[in-house]
């Protein structure tokens, strides 16, 4: 790892310091040069870069893990490729994880872990209301800050490892099945309930220092937990109920993590404020040094059985007096030689006289010893021809059976699993993992890919638009939109989708959208009263104005006309002017008797009437008129005079 440091990634991240490594990649301190902020730097193996499997879920999942921002969750700045090696630019958290505390002796109280597990189910809430699910939930991954405040790192990086040809060593594998859900041991497809699940572990063993469930093997452990209920512990106190329920074998009878968090917030309000984390930072931030990513020291249940993979050690022992074999199965720490057999030992120690009277003896000692050592190395499999797994992920069952049979295995179909990435028929996923070496006739456990799950279509009433497209792209389905007028929906958002329930993943969804309500065609009103005028623009919606004016023709009282016209088309709402008729408009017939004709048409017309016939001489004296004088008339008629 130290031979990166110094190393400078997409010209802006400097590598500074390791503080630690994984199955899957290593982590660096280092400086971000644009920004001189520290970071985190996720530097995944060289191996997965000639993956294109997994470098198409890596980019996917760390674009979409970026989008996740909540105080509980360990923030991703950015990610990358440089050199063809993925890496991940993440927050540096300079109290070490989880995992850390633990491996350094300590232990949780029942108040801490109630607060370490509120905090996690937060942060697992937000991002599960976001589609996301963690998959692994394990110690390693739950970091804390300065302050002791937790975050949840690595979401997205478990799903993008299951779609690599990468195999990690078994050490590693257990390190994460000792938290798997029983759902994950049978290949179902899942959700947050998993990580809800996972986390319950974790904190069984952060107060208990062992992880619930026993098996000699990693696969008995798992095995063992598929319908087991919960451990009932005196050691987890007030705890005990709340893990027991998240716990649960069935994924339906599990909390959703926000209840979880409120649930261990209520135990941690009614116990005394816990004491302050003995944090354990990683190497390289001020602490002791790093610890392996999987640790030792934890026990599997109490058994005495430690998490890690079996060692097999034949041959010559140290040197030691007496000789002897390491016996097969133990850790080194558990090594023990196996003596002599007491006969062989006096023989050997014997007086010349003694051992050739007893040569036969000793004789049949050794052909013992050497068949038996035969017969032990024909049981440890040092015999058996091994066979290097081929890859079978991708691969239709057909094909995989014949490159199994090439190979001089068996394999088997343990689950069917739906996985959008993986064609129907193709092989999803191998156990173990190609390149690993297996004996002979041993068996390969195969997942096979049933293609995209169905999706059920989310409820969108109530949401606007770009609610919408986000939701059910979410769901992975594509979105069509169109637009209809709605008296009741408001404009912007959704009226109806189709199609409805279940459908294809990646399915075409139409959502209709309100448009608001139709625009208002302006009828025709002339001749109508105000007040019948007045109700039918207002049963259309529309704002009608009153303006009145004199007409000749329409009857005072009555439509005249409308702005805007008859037939126009307006929004809701909008203002219409209505004319009314305040009939004609009168004048007053002047008085003009006496008057000269000439006088009597100036006076006339200066009223706004008009001059009518004249009865008698032209050059007469005016004596009467017609309307006579004071008389309301309409303006402009005619008024006839008469003379002598």
């Amino acid at each position: 790892m130290t031979d990166q440091v110094g190393r400078v990634l997409a010209s802006r991240y400097r590598l500074q310091a390791a503080i630690g490594s994984g199955s899957s990649a290593y982590v660096y301190a280092a400086e971000d040069v644009t920004l001189g902020r520290r970071v985190a730097v996720k530097l995944l193996h060289q191996t997965l870069s000639a993956d294109s499997a997994f470098l198409r879920r890596f980019r996917a999942e760390a674009r979409a893990a970026a989008s996740l921002a909540h105080p509980n969750l360990a923030r991703v700045y950015d990610w990358g490729e440089d050199g063809g090696q993925p890496f991940l630019i993440l927050e540096l958290l300079a109290g070490g994880s989880l995992a850390d505390l633990l491996d350094a002796g300590g232990r949780l109280s029942v108040g801490q872990a109630a607060l370490v597990g509120a905090q996690a189910a937060k942060g697992l809430s937000y991002a599960h209301r976001r589609g996301f699910v963690h998959r692994d939930v394990k110690p390693g991954n739950l970091l804390f800050d300065d302050d002791g405040q937790l975050r949840v790192a690595d979401f997205g990086l478990a799903r993008a490892l299951a779609d690599a040809a990468w195999t990690e060593p078994q050490g590693a594998m257990l390190g994460t099945a000792r938290y798997a859900s029983p759902e994950q041991v049978e290949a179902r497809p899942l959700d947050g309930s998993s990580d809800v699940y996972s986390l319950s572990i974790v904190l069984y063993e952060a107060i208990t220092g062992e992880v619930p469930f026993t098996g000699e093997t990693t696969l008995a452990m798992l095995v063992s937990r598929v319908g087991a209920s919960f451990p009932d512990d005196p050691r987890l106190g007030i705890l005990g109920p709340v893990l027991a329920r998240a716990g649960s074998p069935t994924p339906e009878a599990r909390p959703g993590a926000d209840v979880l968090a409120d649930q261990l917030s209520s135990v941690l309000a009614s116990l005394p404020p816990p004491a302050q984390l003995p944090l354990s930072p990683p190497a390289g931030l001020g602490a002791k040094s790093g610890s392996g990513p999987y640790r030792v020291p934890t026990r599997l249940g109490g058994t005495g059985v430690e998490a890690m993979p079996t060692s097999v050690v034949l041959g010559a022992g140290d040197g030691a007096a007496g000789g002897g074999t390491w016996v097969q199965g133990t850790s080194p720490s558990r090594r023990r030689r196996r003596s002599l057999p007491a006969g062989l030992g006096a023989s050997l120690g014997a007086s010349p006289s003694r051992r050739r009277r007893r040569w036969p003896a000793v004789l049949a000692v050794i052909v013992l010893l050497l068949a038996g050592g035969g017969f032990a190395l024909w049981r440890s499999g040092v015999l058996v021809t091994k066979e290097k797994v081929p890859r079978l992920v991708g691969m239709s069952l057909s094909g995989a059976r014949s490159e199994i049979s090439r190979a001089h295995l068996k394999l088997k179909v343990v689950a069917h699993r739906y996985d959008p990435s993986v064609g129907a028929g193709l092989i999803e996923s191998q156990f173990p993992g190609s390149g690993s070496i297996l004996d002979e006739g041993e068996v390969v456990r195969l997942v096979v890919s049933l293609g995209p799950p169905d999706v059920k279509v989310p409820d969108l009433s109530g949401d606007s638009q770009d609610v919408a497209v986000a939701t059910l792209a979410t769901d992975h389905l594509h979105v069509a939109t169109v637009g209809a007028y709605s008296e009741d929906i408001p404009s912007g958002e959704v009226i109806s989708w189709s199609p409805n329930g279940v459908v294809a993943w990646e399915s075409t969804v139409t959502v209709t959208i309100s448009l608001g309500p139709a625009p208002r065609t302006v009828p025709s009103l002339a001749g109508d009263s105000w007040s019948k005028a007045k109700a039918a623009l207002v049963s259309l919606g529309l704002q009608p104005t009153e303006v009145l004016q004199f007409d000749a023709v329409v009857p005072a009282g009555d439509v005249i006309s409308t702005s805007p016209g008859h037939g126009a088309s307006v929004p809701q709402g909008s203002s219409v002017q209505v004319d009314v008729s305040k009939g004609p408009q009168l004048a007053t017939v002047p008085y003009v008797v006496g008057d000269s004709v000439q006088a009597a048409v100036s006076a006339i017309t200066a009223a706004g009437l008009s001059a009518g016939s004249v009865y008698g001489p032209a050059s007469g004296v005016v004596f009467a008129t017609n309307p006579s004088s004071g008389k309301q008339v309409p303006l402009g008629s005619a008024i006839n005079m008469y003379t002598m």
